[in-house]
């Protein structure tokens, strides 16, 4: 709390100028994308880019290699203070050439030009400070900037260079171990050299790196900022637990713990609160935790998954007050909850409607199947289905591609013809249990309305000898 590197400077900003900030954007992010000039793996502050799309890539690129069986290292690098690091001068001279010139150019020079700082702790107020470096925090430009800055990251590098804003991975697949070593050795020299001409730095501590192979003592340890690497087992990156053996035990288990640290605190509140309340309150706090990434770990194990509906299973008897050994399938009906399963396949149709069709990241819509259609010059009913590749581990088997294609050739033909608005409603009403109007759920004595959950569902005392949750 004390120390001074965990302070960084906000921008105060007028509302006027951000409104004038945002026409700037518009044009500028528009005429990058237009002409292809941004990073294309750089998955932050871009339309139709997110966390999932990034990791959905890089977790693909790992189970192909496996599958081929080769080994892969991969390199989570920490940038230090990114946006703090960008020096206005090299930043300007980025952006000529990116083509911007003119009148733009010269007003982005004077925006970014004549910044001063200063810090306020209570009464007293320091000098200002002249700044050279660094984009305004709070600012609307700001990300769209430093997307700017690091946009030559990948130059001269072999390797798969996947970054989300200043999160950066270096990805290398091989079946030689010396290969891989060498490789990405190389790789790590580039970005030493490209964070010395740019003024980056690397937090070599925070660097880890993942090896995943049958017999990790083959491959010998990288170094990178004259420091050895630390070599880890599992490492978190964007709120999802990689694990050298590509399973997802220990992110489910992660996931599980921290979803039922909420579900222990609705039961502590469970009779100050209508019941439709706690409802709500699922639905806001833990359902979000347990389907981020889903469509990426959905190949987990059966173990795994029946550990997450036990979650839901959980916080559905809280908020009906049911007896314990009431059928999780009549509980999760009676509320018009889904099973986390089924809400993981209609996530991956989702997302694969729109890799196969768009709107999505470049780099994902190659890693597609090919239609029937575009390897046929035949026409037939099934010209709208998609190609399965083959594969001989069990984990690329349950991926997210390999899954998503057999769910979209099981719909039936005349769902994948439609727009995507109305894809995603139709595939939402198969799939998606109808919601409860929850009438029973609105009652202010909690008691009563467990007592009347019980007679509704048919499992109370009056036939089963039980107790209450």
């Amino acid at each position: 709390m004390h120390d001074v590197k965990n302070y960084r400077p906000i921008s105060i900003l007028p509302s006027l100028f951000k409104v004038f900030e945002k026409l700037i954007h518009k044009h500028l992010y528009s005429y990058f994308e237009t002409n292809n000039l941004l990073y294309n793996h750089n998955s932050r502050f871009r339309k139709y880019h997110s966390t999932t799309s990034n990791i959905l890539e890089v977790t693909h690129t790992l189970l192909v290699a496996k599958d081929s069986g080769c080994s892969s290292r991969v390199v989570f690098l920490d940038i230090s203070k990114a946006f703090d690091k960008v020096f206005h001068s090299a930043l300007l001279f980025k952006l000529r050439q990116l083509g911007v010139s003119g009148s733009v150019y010269n007003l982005l020079k004077s925006y970014l030009s004549g910044r001063s700082q200063f810090v306020r702790l209570g009464d007293f107020r320091s000098d200002h400070l002249h700044t050279n470096c660094g984009t305004p925090q709070g600012s609307v430009l700001g990300p769209l900037l430093f997307l700017v800055y690091v946009n030559d990251i990948g130059t001269n590098i072999k390797s798969s260079v996947s970054l989300f804003a200043d999160d950066t991975i270096l990805l290398c697949p091989s079946k030689n171990p010396r290969t891989l070593h060498t490789m990405l050795s190389n790789d790590l020299c580039q970005l030493e050299m490209w964070s010395d001409l740019w003024s980056v730095t690397f937090n070599a501590a925070k660097t880890e790196a993942l090896t995943i192979t049958n017999n990790p003592s083959l491959h010998p340890p990288l170094r990178f900022c004259n420091q050895a690497l630390n070599e880890t087992t599992s490492h978190k990156h964007q709120g999802l637990i990689f694990h050298r053996s590509l399973t997802w035990h220990l992110h489910i288990s992660t996931l599980h713990h921290r979803a039922m640290s909420i579900v222990h605190a609705l039961k502590k509140i469970k009779n100050f609160l209508p019941r439709y309340s706690l409802l709500v309150l699922y639905r806001a706090y833990v359902l979000p935790i347990v389907d981020y990434g889903d469509i990426i770990f959905d190949n987990c194990t059966t173990t795994n998954s029946n550990l997450l509906e036990g979650v839901q299973t959980a916080a559905a008897k809280i908020i009906l007050g049911c007896l314990k050994t009431t059928s999780h399938e009549i509980i999760l009906k009676d509320l018009g909850l889904t099973s986390l399963f089924i809400r993981r396949q209609l996530h991956i149709l989702k997302a694969f409607r729109a890799i196969l069709f768009g709107p999505c990241p470049s780099f994902l819509s190659t890693l597609a199947p090919k239609f029937f259609k575009n390897l046929s010059n035949y026409s037939s009913r099934f010209h709208t289905n998609v190609q399965l590749s083959s594969c001989e581990t069990h984990s690329l088997h349950n991926s997210f591609f390999h899954k998503g294609t057999k769910l979209w050739n099981s719909l039936h033909t005349y769902l994948h013809n439609l727009s995507s608005r109305q894809f995603c409603f139709k595939v939402s009403d198969l799939f998606l249990t109808k919601k409860t109007n929850a009438w029973h759920l609105h009652g202010c004595n909690t008691n009563a309305t467990a007592i009347l959950c019980m007679l509704r569902l048919g499992h109370s005392k009056l036939n089963i000898d039980g107790r209450y949750n």
